[in-house]
């Protein structure tokens, strides 16, 4: 077995030892989670099929600018008056301005990798070798 196989193998056995105290919960669950601290759904099916889509951690880390730490119980809840669509338009902002910016980069990657390559072909002929 090489090194790389016997490292694989160990961590394997590492993670399979490891025990996490989440557990996996269904959809409707995750729904009933996010009321339970105080978010307003008004579509719940809408919302299943929103967090099946967007996955349910990546969903909350956009629910944190709407969240505060409640004191009594140390946990984080939703402000009040936030909603499920307020949460999702924070999403949909968030993947427009991702679009635009891989957008930007595409043309200046383009730019400069052709750049690149006229210049060592240049120098060093058509392989740039």
């Amino acid at each position: 077995m090489s090194i790389k196989g016997a490292f694989f193998v160990c961590m394997a056995q590492i993670i399979v030892k490891h025990s996490y105290p989440k557990t996996w919960i269904d959809h409707d669950a995750q729904v009933e989670r996010l009321v339970q601290r105080g978010l307003e759904v008004a579509d719940k099916e809408s919302a299943k099929r929103i967090l099946a889509y967007a996955n349910y951690y990546r969903f909350t880390g956009y629910c944190l600018p709407f969240q505060h730490v409640d004191s009594a119980t140390n946990e984080r809840v939703f402000n009040c008056g936030t909603s499920f669509a307020d949460v999702w338009a924070l999403y949909q902002k968030d993947r427009e301005l991702r679009d635009c910016i891989s957008s930007a980069l595409e043309t200046v990657e383009i730019s400069f990798r052709s750049s690149l390559a006229y210049f060592f072909a240049k120098s060093n002929g058509a392989f740039g070798i």
